[in-house]
């Protein structure tokens, strides 16, 4: 199987090299196993063309008959709202250095109308401000969605709304924990400069000459919607007026990604204060660094995978009163089941066993072994407990 997929991966990316990524229309009718199989399995970049999103109440709210952006519906849905804003006239800003400025939607529109200098609204949660406007569906591909299904409980998310004029940019970067992503654009469009994984270039600012075959430019046009993969490095340029929605997501198929950039960036934040290795609380402050830089700490990594686990068993508990009695009392099954009602009984366990093989690497990692001893409170349940319930779990449902 292993074999099969490097195979597969090895052919995708030549097909790439090529003809560029592939686009899939809806009317192909593809399968939620077929897409996963060719796209998320392989982590590989694709498009899904504008009959996905010719529905959605955005393209048809936001955007003039022209299909350029309507400035003033805008302004009247969203005037008083509170946007981060960053300012990208500068070509030399990295995507960690830049400063979000708070402003009002109005005020946002104010300065993009002058043109004095380049604005570009950037990461609104827009859906957590406006709840009840439903402006958008997520496409059944992108439904297993383990990132935003923990950090709604916790009332926040990634999902997010750009949008800026023309000629702003997202500078080179990778995306958060290493989480797979979608961006939809409402209109105009983007060009994306996309590095093939390990071909990155060093510093904020990628090289606008392709000489090496390290990179491949993709047109993204008003209604189409390109999947990023996990780890692929990217900027992002915008060549006309563009609104776009863009959701970061993690699920079984890339969670071994993100626990494996988690271990590799402690180490680099290990290295750069190792001048305080001597001190009590230095593994701890490197935790801190760790959240601070990545989204999640250790601990925050294992209370993510207890959620989206025990979610999983108590739907499967739910509806088989064979297994009710198993765990009930023992397991910290608080979490609502919202998102897995739908979720058929062989997904939960094969989620389950990924989950399982994780949670196996991490009781015996080291920082975490010690992180544990002296940070129990930090977790909502212990971890080696937990990884033990959840195994006997497994071993008598598979």
């Amino acid at each position: 199987m292993a074999a099969n997929i490097s195979e597969n991966y090895l052919n995708k990316i030549d097909g790439i090299r090529s003809l560029g990524i592939d686009k899939i229309a809806k009317s192909w009718n593809i399968s939620y196993a077929d897409f996963s199989e060719n796209y998320l399995k392989l982590n590989i970049p694709c498009m899904l063309c504008e009959s996905f999103t010719d529905q959605w109440r955005s393209r048809r709210e936001w955007v003039k008959e022209n299909g350029e952006v309507d400035w003033q519906a805008l302004r009247n849905l969203f005037s008083d709202a509170e946007v981060p804003v960053v300012e990208c006239t500068n070509k030399s800003y990295g995507y960690d250095s830049v400063t979000v400025l708070k402003m009002k939607f109005s005020e946002f529109v104010n300065c993009i109308q002058s043109k004095d200098l380049c604005y570009y609204l950037k990461d609104w949660h827009c859906t957590k401000q406006f709840p009840d406007y439903k402006f958008y569906d997520v496409p059944l591909y992108f439904k297993s969605d383990w990132l935003n299904e923990f950090w709604e409980d916790k009332e926040d998310d990634y999902k997010f709304v750009y949008i800026g004029p023309k000629g702003s940019w997202t500078p080179l970067h990778a995306d958060v924990l290493r989480s797979y992503s979608w961006s939809a654009n409402v209109c105009g469009k983007k060009r994306w400069v996309i590095y093939y994984p390990g071909c990155q270039p060093m510093g904020p600012h990628a090289n606008e000459k392709n000489q090496d075959g390290s990179k491949f430019e993709v047109i993204q046009n008003a209604g189409e919607i390109i999947f990023i993969p996990s780890g692929w490095f990217h900027e992002v340029y915008n060549e006309e007026d563009t609104i776009s929605i863009n959701h970061n997501w993690i699920n079984e198929y890339n969670v071994g990604k993100s626990w494996t950039f988690l271990k590799s960036r402690l180490l680099d934040v290990q290295k750069e204060i190792q001048e305080f290795k001597q001190e009590p609380d230095f593994l701890l402050q490197c935790q801190r660094i760790l959240r601070a830089d990545s989204g999640m700490d250790y601990m925050d990594f294992f209370n993510f995978l207890h959620c989206i686990s025990s979610k999983r068993m108590n739907s499967m508990l739910t509806r088989n009163t064979a297994h009710q009695s198993f765990l009930q009392s023992d397991v910290n099954l608080t979490h609502n089941c919202n998102h897995t009602s739908k979720i058929q009984d062989d997904e939960c366990v094969e989620q389950l066993q990924t989950i399982l093989c994780l949670l196996g690497c991490m009781v015996e990692d080291c920082d975490f072994k010690t992180l544990l001893s002296d940070n129990e409170d930090r977790f909502v349940i212990n971890p080696l407990h937990y990884f033990k319930l959840l195994r006997e779990y497994y071993e008598n449902i598979k």
